[in-house]
């Protein structure tokens, strides 16, 4: 039970702040955690696969592989280097929890829990 709610926090996390790098990229630089290798590039393939799935304007539309695949890996912490109050004030929590209900009923770990 404890790592199905892990999962779920990790994977909410993870798509609340995936569309930082869309606000402002410059002031993005500027924040700390930007000099990790690679973590400017996690956070942009996060933003080009996932953003539109969890931002408030638009349809809700499920998920593509590419973009549950990638959530599923990111790392946190680089992520939340690029979190702001102004990427919240972006994103739909509704369309965060149906992204995660999506990545949640393709997941197995749920179905080890509810055999019990």
């Amino acid at each position: 039970m404890e790592a199905v709610i892990s999962e779920i926090c990790r994977s909410s996390l993870v798509l609340v702040l995936l569309v930082s790098t869309s606000t402002s990229t410059s002031a993005a630089n500027a924040l700390s955690g930007r000099n990790v290798p690679g973590c400017e590039d996690e956070t942009k393939a996060l933003v080009d696969l996932c953003a539109r799935y969890v931002l408030k304007t638009g349809p809700n539309i499920r998920p593509a592989k590419n973009c549950c695949a990638l959530v599923r890996e990111v790392d946190v912490n680089c992520i939340c280097t690029y979190a702001t109050k102004e990427v919240a004030k972006l994103i739909s929590m509704r369309k965060v929890f149906l992204c995660y209900f999506y990545l949640w009923q393709k997941s197995s770990s749920h179905k080890k829990m509810w055999k019990y």
